[in-house]
Parts: structure tokens; C-alpha cells; sequence
């Protein structure tokens, strides 16, 4: 009876073990899991990723070409190009007559129809500070030019005043129209973001700020992010860097749809993002239902509802810097990514973490892959996952653009042999278990 109750506790002991599953590339993706979707200029080249609803999915960069131009492929969910978007999967749109320094892709948003905004910046470093010019682009379902925007032309921007211009940081989608944000910092603090609303014909809404254009200021503020709020409204999140005895706070600011402050929200339109001092979120990444994860100093994380309520906090190390939040299931995978100095370590500098609701670590789940994750410091990132809980994560280097999937969690945890974490009474157990049956052989009688 005793040795029954025995080997009971020691298979309760093996199952309760931190099984760490590697992931394992999707066989049945591209070719053996990876593939290279276009050539790359440089290693800033980094791909922008979108998933659809039915498994496909959306890759954009800047094509090697003489003059600049966004390329955009559609893709079947086992990697093959989709025949029925643009030119044979793929469609190219000439954004500029000649390059600057550097041309990205600064933001990608798919409509609810499949269509697709994209937001192109070129930078060039001549001058002091350096000058950013802007181009939208909006293809239909089939990723072909809509003829309706613009006369089917992308459309250069405006300068979001200009000469303090800044990069383009947010895209935000607002039923026909996106409205595109920048912010600039200038000493002393005084934080200033610039709003420009554009309609789905390629014209500034004149009814939002003047003439399309909202330039909001806040003395001490530093940090912007933004979010659509539910009516149509926006609202940015910053931070004030208060004297160095004193800790940083973030706050949201709330505007109305035509640009105004909505002085019915918190006090006079601004409100603390969190009580106390030193709550201070730096930045907001968008998650379905409206909801956004937020990162703060370190470790902590912050869960928004789509009015930015705070609905949880709890601590997680998902790299240095997060670059990609998305659900896995009833999960959350978080991407973090290491940026060096001088000399990086080898290795890439991806991290994978992927958290319950609470903000725990899911047992099983190591963030290792097979044959590592790929990639090396000095590239470029993106990652997102799909409905079937795969992920896809892909990555410039100096001759391409390169996607890697992943099996789903599930079925990577079912088909791996896990590796259950003992530590040294374990081991004392499963010795004894192992013993216990040839003692009883040897026994008298």
C-alpha cells in the first residue's frame, strides 16, 4: 500500500513539472518554416506585418529600387503569394521622385474590408534638425491604388509644422479617415504633438483642428502615445518629467473628434493615468476590443480598456524594450527587444514571454525556439501572431526580408517531449521510485 501512495506522489510530481516545449518552425510554411519574402537595402528595412481574419496575412517594406517605393504582399496562410492582391500577390507604389537618407515604412492599418492605409517617411540628415517628409498611401481589398484617394496617386503630406517637424509615431484608423500623429520635445520641457486627419478621398477633414490640422501643447510633457476612444475622439498619453527629486507621471489628455479638448473628461480634460506618483507609462500597444498594454519603467505593465481605465498592472521582464504585444488564445505573447551599444553580444535580441491574464508566465511555454531565434542586434523586427495561435516573426538584414513561423503553442506543447523541471528532490524521489521495485525483489521470503 505504502509503495502504491509512493509512486503516486512521484507521478504527480512528474506531471507537476515545469514542462519547456521548444517551439518548432511550421513545416508547412514557405519552406520548412521560413521564407524570403523580398530583397532588402539595409538592415533599417524592417518589415511591417498585419494578419487577416482568415489566416493570410500582409508584409510591407521599402523595395530596392531607383526611386522610392513601397512594396506590399499578401500572402496564403502557408506562405504561397495571394494571386488575387495587386500584381501577382505583390504591389509596388512609388512614394517620392527621389530618395533622401532613409525611407521606412512608419505604419501599416488594415480596414475592416481588408484594405489597406500605409504611411511612408523619408528622412534626411542635411541641416539641423534633420527634415522628415511624409507620404499616405491606400490600396483597396485587391491592393490596387483606390482610384478615390487622391486620384489612385499616393499623396505627399503636408509638414507637420514645419521646421520642428518630427517623425510620423502613430496611424490611428477612425471609421473613413486616419488621423496621423508626430510629436517633437523641445528644451525647456515643453511637449508639443500634431494632429492631421485625413479623409478617405486624401483630403484634410475640415472639421477637425483648422483645416485638418490639431497643434496641441503641454508644458513638462514628453513621451506621447495616442488611442482612438469610442465617439469618434482621441486621446494622447504623457508624461511629465518633474525636477529629480520627484518622480515621473503619466497622464491621458482627451480630445474630442473635431480636435478639441473634452474638458468633460477628469479634470478640465486631463486625468492621471494611474494614482500616485511615479505611475509613468512610456508605451501603448493596441490590443483587440479596444484594449492597450502599456509600458512602464522596468518590469511593470499596465492593461488599458478602451476608455484608458487602468484595469490591471503586474510585472513582466519581456526584453529591454517591448516592441509587439499580442493575444495567443486567452494569452498574451509579449516581444521584447534588446538594443546595445557599441559592441552587441552575438545572438539575436529577440525575447519571447507569454503571460496569462494576471501577468504570470504560462508553464511550458520557454520562449525557446528551434535552432534559436533568428536575427542578429543590428536588425530590424516585427512579430505578430494569428487566430490558429501561430507566430510570425520577421526581420531585415543586409540582403533580405525574412519570415519565420512557428507553431501553435498547443500543439507545439503536445508534440514535444517536455523536460520536467525536478531540482534535486526530485531526483531524490525518482531514485528511491526506481529502487523501491528491486528491493522488493530482493527481499526474503
Amino acid at each position: 500500500m505504502r509503495e502504491n501512495i509512493f509512486l503516486r506522489l512521484l507521478v504527480l510530481l512528474l506531471l507537476s513539472g515545469a514542462a519547456q516545449a521548444e517551439l518548432r518552425l511550421d513545416p508547412g510554411f514557405g519552406s520548412g518554416g521560413s521564407l524570403v519574402v523580398a530583397a532588402s537595402g539595409s538592415r533599417d528595412d524592417r518589415p511591417l506585418l498585419a494578419g487577416l481574419a482568415d489566416g493570410r496575412f500582409v508584409v510591407a517594406n521599402m523595395a530596392v529600387a531607383d526611386v522610392p517605393t513601397v512594396r506590399v504582399a499578401r500572402y496564403l496562410a502557408d506562405g504561397r503569394l495571394d494571386s488575387g492582391f495587386g500584381n501577382h500577390g505583390v504591389s509596388q507604389v512609388v512614394v517620392a521622385a527621389e530618395h533622401w537618407d532613409t525611407s521606412l515604412v512608419a505604419s501599416l492599418k488594415v480596414r475592416s474590408d481588408g484594405g489597406l492605409w500605409l504611411a511612408v517617411t523619408r528622412k534626411s540628415f542635411l541641416g539641423s534638425p534633420p527634415a522628415y517628409s511624409h507620404t499616405l498611401v491606400r490600396l483597396g481589398p485587391d491592393g490596387n491604388p483606390v482610384p478615390g484617394f487622391n486620384g489612385g496617386a499616393a499623396l505627399p503630406l503636408p509638414a507637420l509644422g514645419s521646421p520642428d517637424n518630427g517623425p510620423l509615431e502613430e496611424m490611428l484608423l477612425q471609421d473613413d479617415a486616419v488621423l496621423l500623429l508626430a510629436s517633437i520635445y523641445t528644451a525647456p520641457p515643453q511637449g508639443r504633438f500634431k494632429a492631421l486627419r485625413i479623409r478617405a478621398d486624401g483630403t484634410p477633414d475640415p472639421g477637425f483642428g483648422v483645416a485638418g490640422l490639431l497643434i496641441a501643447e503641454r508644458a513638462g510633457a514628453f513621451s506621447y502615445s495616442w488611442m482612438s476612444v469610442p465617439g469618434g475622439g482621441f486621446q494622447a498619453l504623457y508624461t511629465i518629467f518633474n525636477p529629480p527629486e520627484l518622480p515621473r507621471q503619466s497622464f491621458w489628455r482627451r480630445y474630442r473628434g473635431d480636435g478639441s479638448l473634452d474638458l468633460t473628461f477628469g479634470s478640465a480634460g486631463e486625468q492621471a493615468v494611474a494614482p500616485g506618483a511615479g505611475r509613468y507609462v512610456a508605451n501603448l500597444f493596441a490590443l483587440p476590443g479596444g484594449h492597450h498594454l502599456g509600458q512602464g519603467l522596468g518590469c511593470h505593465l499596465f492593461l488599458f480598456d478602451s476608455q484608458g481605465q487602468l484595469l490591471r498592472e503586474f510585472e513582466s521582464c519581456p526584453g529591454r524594450e517591448l516592441i509587439a504585444a499580442q493575444p495567443l488564445g486567452d494569452k498574451l505573447l509579449l516581444v521584447g527587444q534588446d538594443f546595445f551599444g557599441g559592441t552587441p553580444p552575438p545572438g539575436s535580441p529577440l525575447s519571447l514571454r507569454l503571460v496569462d491574464g494576471s501577468g504570470n508566465p504560462v508553464p511550458g511555454f520557454s520562449g525557446e525556439v528551434e535552432g534559436g531565434l533568428p536575427g542578429l542586434y543590428d536588425d530590424r523586427f516585427a512579430a505578430i501572431t494569428d487566430r490558429a495561435g501561430r507566430i510570425l516573426i520577421g526581420h531585415a538584414d543586409n540582403d533580405a526580408i525574412r519570415l519565420y513561423r512557428y507553431q501553435e503553442v498547443g500543439a507545439v506543447a503536445s508534440s514535444a517531449v517536455p523536460v520536467p523541471a525536478l531540482g534535486a528532490a526530485g531526483l531524490i524521489l525518482l531514485l528511491l521510485g526506481l529502487l523501491l521495485p528491486v528491493r522488493r525483489r530482493l527481499r526474503p521470503g
